[in-house]
């Protein structure tokens, strides 16, 4: 495990743009996770109490880019085991937690879109969007 702290990747007004978003958003509650490759006709799979918060996947590729260019030279290209550093995914869990809510640790498994049969995600970015 191993986490690596950047500079702020979203202005305060980006943040706020994508706290609205995700008020607008009809999220879901519950102990599950996303899988499939729609964002808008995923199945849901139960995580045995891993997480539990209200939810929603997001494809947001030009999202993707602006992330990918503010981390750069933030992040290591290669970690442990020559796993390599290919880029942003797509999809975005927007989530919204009250008290209570939590996700556990866990690993990520692969990821949505064209190449989810030949690459894993063994990255996470997680934003905050509010202190």
């Amino acid at each position: 495990w191993a986490v690596w702290a950047t500079k702020p990747l979203l202005s305060p007004s980006e943040c706020t743009e994508w706290i609205k978003r995700g008020e607008e958003l009809e999220l879901e509650t519950g102990d599950f996770i996303f899988a499939g490759t729609s964002s808008v006709y995923q199945s849901r799979l139960h995580t045995g109490a891993r997480r539990h918060s209200a939810t929603r996947m997001v494809e947001d590729p030009a999202f993707a880019a602006v992330l990918e260019t503010r981390l750069e030279g933030q992040i290591p290209n290669e970690i442990l085991g020559g796993r390599k550093y290919n880029g942003i995914g797509d999809s975005f869990l927007v989530s919204r937690y009250v008290p209570g809510q939590y996700f556990a640790p866990h690993f990520d498994g692969r990821g949505n879109g064209l190449n989810a049969e030949k690459q894993s995600s063994e990255f996470t970015i997680v934003v905050y969007l509010s202190d």
